[in-house]
């Protein structure tokens, strides 16, 4: 078997493979020099910082479940408590709390951030309920500004999904980055038409119900030390498996059809000849993959090419000992506000376990540039970008960082932009992936949405369906 990509959801995939298939050989390629994709964690002055994903959610089980697994509970640390500031017009002002992704559920809050007109449009639309069709899939953008008007995207939504997807509001379809706001505005749908009405919703009310069962508690959790502890570990569980090779530096170039097996061509670090392998499992982002599945099926590269990438940066700094920074877990920045970072996350504000300025450091910041059709901060020179960032800490938060250690760290093409249709898109590949006679399977982030309890479930799906087939099969001892 193979495993193309060593991000999270390839070495899930093939720690998953090796538990399911022992007799079995894995062999794992990555083409960078380091295993984890988006967990990656780099040391500053100020100790070790994570410029890909920063935590996960705990509501999920995945993460935990795989985090206890590798015996790491001990790393395990939660949010310092502090609440996030959003930045519009010019000033600090606190994030709405009743809200889901930035979609209010009422007015309270909202007076320093929306004009009046504004707000009598978000307390008069539970009266007015739009056209609904059960299971259509919209814009969230195009959605809650037709609604609620445009203000409420550009100040609330943008900054709420922007930090999660790079992408804009309106780059984004509700049943993939909401699905629990489309299930209940298909609820109150099917509620108007079982009594004979046109089918209506609510998307103010559609927020108020999800807000009224939400139990409350703990949403995320980080790891001491950084996503590093868990990628090194996830490497030390599988080479100890017995069944699994790492290669790192090995870039897949094509996959040839060899009946119902598949030979991988390489290319990098003692890359070796080409190999025949009985099954694949492909964790790359699909922007990179696209050549390799082309050359399995056609009809399953068609849909993956209408899903875009948004590029980003993640600039991380570590203040100088004594520079005060706002008593808030992180600022969100409004699309309105005329600023080119989108976010800042105060780190050592959030994360207890990241405050070392008893032991005579700074604070330790991350502050996020780039979104799908502005990436402009993207082209700027390290120096540059680095300029900017002390700019725009400056400007939003008062935060003097010319003395600061500033790295900055780009994701090109790094996040899939999940749009109008975008399950439709992965269902129709995968479907035609499983008509040809090479196993294959997908496992990555836009699959079933960013995040890394999302990406451990594919992977761990895509290993056991692949695992399924194999055995099904009835093969004999599989082929390097």
């Amino acid at each position: 078997m193979a495993v193309i990509g060593g991000g999270i959801s390839g070495l899930v995939s093939a720690l998953r493979l090796a538990q399911a298939l022992p007799e079995a050989r894995i062999d794992i390629f990555e083409a960078a020099g380091q295993a984890g994709g988006k967990l990656r964690t780099i040391d500053l002055d100020s100790g070790p910082a994570d410029v890909g994903a920063e935590a996960f959610v705990v509501r999920r089980p995945e993460a935990l479940d795989l985090v206890s697994e590798l015996g790491l509970d001990a790393a395990v640390r939660k949010p310092a408590g502090r609440s996030p500031a959003l930045f519009s017009g010019g000033r600090l002002l606190p994030l709405p709390r009743n809200q889901v992704f930035g979609v209010p559920g009422g007015t309270d809050g909202l007076e320093e951030l929306l004009d009046s007109d504004v707000i009598r449009t978000i307390a008069a639309e539970p009266c007015n309920p739009a056209p609904w069709q059960i299971g259509q899939d919209v814009s969230v953008g195009a959605m809650v500004a037709e609604r609620l008007g445009r203000p409420v995207v550009d100040r609330l939504v943008d900054p709420m999904l922007g930090g999660v997807y790079a992408a804009t509001a309106d780059a984004l379809g509700v049943r993939a980055v909401a699905p629990a706001l489309a299930a209940q505005l298909d609820a109150q749908a099917h509620d108007a038409v079982r009594t004979g009405k046109e089918g209506r919703a609510s998307i103010v009310e559609a927020v108020r119900a999800i807000k009224s069962t939400n139990v409350g508690g703990q949403v995320f959790a980080a790891l001491e030390g950084g996503y590093r502890r868990l990628v090194d570990a996830l490497v030390t569980r599988i080479s100890v498996s017995g069944n699994t090779v790492l290669h790192l530096g090995v870039r897949v170039d094509s996959i040839t059809p060899e009946g119902s097996a598949a030979r991988l061509a390489f290319s990098g670090q003692v890359a070796g000849s080409p190999q025949v392998y009985d099954g694949l499992v492909c964790a790359l982002p699909f922007r990179a993959a696209l050549p390799l599945l082309n050359e399995l099926s056609k009809d399953a590269t068609e849909p993956l090419r209408e899903i875009p990438y948004s590029s980003s940066a993640v600039v991380s700094v570590a203040l100088a000992p004594g520079v005060e920074v706002p008593d808030l877990s992180g600022i969100l920045v409004a699309a309105d506000a005329g600023r080119s970072a989108k976010a800042i996350t105060l780190s050592s504000r959030k994360w207890d376990h990241l405050d070392r300025s008893a032991s005579g450091h700074g604070h330790m910041l991350r502050v996020s540039f780039g979104r799908l059709g502005d990436e402009s901060s993207l082209d700027l020179e390290d120096e540059e970008l680095s300029a900017q960032t002390r700019i725009e800490l400056a400007e939003i938060a008062g935060i003097d960082a010319a003395g600061a250690e500033v790295r900055p760290t780009r994701w090109t093409h790094g996040l899939p932009v999940p749009g109008v249709e975008h399950q439709r898109l992965v269902d129709g590949a995968r479907r035609s992936l499983a008509e040809q006679p090479v196993p294959v399977v997908l496992a990555n982030s836009a699959i079933a949405g960013v995040g890394v309890p999302a990406c451990i479930s594919v992977a761990q799906t895509a290993a056991a369906e692949l695992a399924a087939k194999w055995q099904d099969e009835s093969h004999g001892t599989p082929r390097l």
